[in-house]
């Protein structure tokens, strides 16, 4: 029996973000960082499937097109971040998890913003257009990719700030290159 298209899709996505767990963790070395940084494009992802839900649609080959733009955008300013935090600590010699997150946070506040921004603008015209002939793909897209970007941005705003602070912790020797993740008591 062969399998239907949104089964085979489905597989493909698991085993995709199971891929790309695998990476982020040989490329963070620490399990905790590679679930944080996929964490918020699964928010952005769920945030999408909502909006189309409350807009009373059902997920459609445009729905679908936008849960992989909103999943890559989040992916890429989830990993900006992360990686930033983590290039304050080994580069520059932050060592405490509060000052690495205000300091980190506040340098990509306007990019993250800026990004969601001309995003969720441009999906807010054709939301606001509405599924007039001719839009009928892109209309549902629009509707997945701005509620997968507002998600998506708190996401990656508070969520993940929160939490890296929570699971960074630096060393007893101080050394920031060789500090271990592991909860805060």
């Amino acid at each position: 029996m062969e399998r239907q298209p949104a089964g085979r899709l489905a597989a493909i996505s698991v085993a995709a973000a199971i891929g790309m767990l695998l990476l982020l963790q040989a490329c963070f070395g620490s399990w905790r960082l590679a679930t944080l940084s996929l964490l918020t494009p699964l928010i952005a992802v769920a945030g999408g499937v909502l909006a189309a839900r409350i807009a009373g649609g059902t997920l459609w080959l445009g729905s679908y097109v936008g849960l992989f733009a909103v999943f890559g955008i989040a992916m890429r300013n989830g990993l900006l971040l992360v990686g930033h935090y983590r290039r304050l600590e080994h580069d520059e010699g932050e060592a405490a998890a509060p000052s690495v997150v205000l300091r980190g946070s506040r340098d990509r506040l306007a990019p993250l913003l800026m990004t969601a921004l001309s995003t969720g603008l441009i999906a807010l015209t054709f939301v606001v257009i509405g599924s007039v002939p001719g839009q009928e793909l892109v209309h549902p897209l629009a509707i997945v990719v701005l509620g997968g970007v507002i998600a998506g941005t708190i996401s990656t705003l508070f969520v993940v700030p929160a939490l890296y602070a929570r699971i960074q912790r630096p060393s007893s020797a101080g050394d920031p290159a060789t500090a271990t993740l592991a909860p805060t008591p």
